[in-house]
């Protein structure tokens, strides 16, 4: 063999050898940029799904869940418009986004993704923001079904309550009521029936209204264990049960009335 032939064999073989290895290292920078701007896809689909799951729970409004989720869009917004600076490169790299494989690539979207103007801290703090949105959503939606449910366990316990008031209405009408035809006969079952309608209205309207009232302004921000009913259910009911004693003052009344009025008879006869 002629003399520089293998020397220049080792030189062709390292040029195609760094040819090869600069193509490969290029198309793998290229897909390492494609990778970051498909993650970026995926963490706005899941910030999507954290402000649906928000709704579902009714916690969209609290102030926790709305910052958290703000952040994040604000991040992602923010890195987006990065993006689309370029409008031509943000086409390209779309196209290529499409396929999520590194497949389907011309040297167009591959120069597009190599100039991606995402490092990978921007996804990693983005991840972070996404990640802390969902447990925010998570944590809040609990701790407003913990409520939902004491709230709704208080609210049977006090209907149950107003409802055993109407009932000693109607045990005092039994107990009180006779066909004398007399004035304070006439005006106790006029107050007996006004103060039945009274309690119904307080145990199937103004009761869960002022329930539905504290549940929505009730601070999920910390985890409570304990609920403190509302001054205004505490008075609800303690209205009802001056009710239940006026009639009960009326009837004591009429007891002593209608004993005055055997008396009298016992001593006329």
């Amino acid at each position: 063999m002629k003399s520089g032939i293998l020397p220049l064999l080792r030189n062709i073989t390292q040029f195609v050898i760094a040819r090869s290895a600069r193509k490969v290292q290029r198309r793998w920078r290229a897909k390492q940029g494609l990778n970051l701007v498909v993650r970026m896809k995926q963490l706005q689909r899941e910030l999507e799904q954290h402000e649906q799951e928000a709704t579902r729970q009714g916690v969209e409004k609290h102030r926790q869940v709305e910052e958290s989720i703000q952040k994040a869009m604000k991040h992602i917004k923010s890195t987006v418009r990065k993006l689309q600076e370029n409008p031509a490169k943000w086409d390209r790299i779309q196209e290529a986004a499409a396929f999520e494989t590194g497949t389907g690539f011309n040297k167009e979207i591959e120069q597009a993704c190599l100039e991606i103007p995402v490092q990978e801290q921007d996804i990693k703090s983005m991840e972070a923001l996404v990640v802390s949105a969902g447990k925010t959503v998570h944590v809040i939606g609990q701790r407003r079904q913990a409520a939902e449910k004491r709230v709704s366990e208080l609210l049977v316990e006090k209907k149950c309550e107003a409802q055993e008031l109407a009932a000693r209405l109607d045990d005092l009408k039994l107990e009180y009521f006779s066909d004398d035809g007399s004035d304070l006969q006439r005006k106790l079952r006029a107050t007996c029936e006004s103060h039945q309608a009274r309690l119904a209205t307080i145990r199937e309207e103004e009761l869960p209204a002022l329930m539905k009232k504290f549940l929505q302004s009730f601070d999920l921000s910390v985890d409570s264990a304990e609920i403190v009913l509302p001054s205004e259910v505490v008075q609800l009911m303690q209205e009802g049960s001056r009710l239940v004693a006026q009639v009960e003052q009326a009837g004591e009344k009429i007891i002593e009335q209608r004993k005055q009025f055997e008396f009298q008879a016992m001593r006329a006869n």
